[in-house]
């Protein structure tokens, strides 16, 4: 679907190579250098999606921009009748990406944080005393997830 759309000058260079887009099963992620170029590549996969009997779910489409990327989403226009909402982070295929610059300490921590609930799980969802599990919770998870 993605292959007959002409992107080869949008996107952001590295490298030589110009990065436009990311897929994954159902999912894509289209990359450009500024706004102005985020609602004509929108309308252009909307078209292409159409000639193959495919459609964008335009509820679930978001945009987001770079800190330091000028331009903004009013000035682009509308996509396909919907006026498109800047976000400040999503989940992309399972990873949850922020605006700022600690997009990855965040991720991380929630890493962490799952993966000790993961450990302790059979205490958690044990029958032992309420109070017992908020002290395990106290002494093994709140040191971790504050560090």
């Amino acid at each position: 679907m993605c292959k007959g759309i002409e992107w080869e000058e949008i996107g952001v260079n590295i490298n030589g190579e110009q990065l436009n887009h990311l897929r994954f099963a159902d999912d894509i992620v289209l990359i450009t250098d500024s706004m102005n170029y985020t609602v004509p590549m929108l309308q252009k996969l909307y078209v292409n999606s159409k000639k193959v009997e495919l459609e964008i779910s335009m509820i679930k489409t978001e945009i987001m921009k770079n800190i330091v990327l000028g331009g903004s989403v009013r000035e682009s226009g509308e996509i396909i009748n919907k006026q498109p909402c800047l976000q400040n982070a999503y989940k992309y295929v399972g990873h949850k990406i922020r605006i700022s610059r600690d997009n990855q300490t965040f991720e991380l921590a929630h890493r962490i944080g799952h993966g000790l609930f993961g450990e302790l799980k059979g205490i958690f969802k044990s029958t032992l005393s309420l109070w017992l599990k908020r002290r395990v919770f106290t002494q093994c998870n709140l040191p971790v997830l504050t560090y």
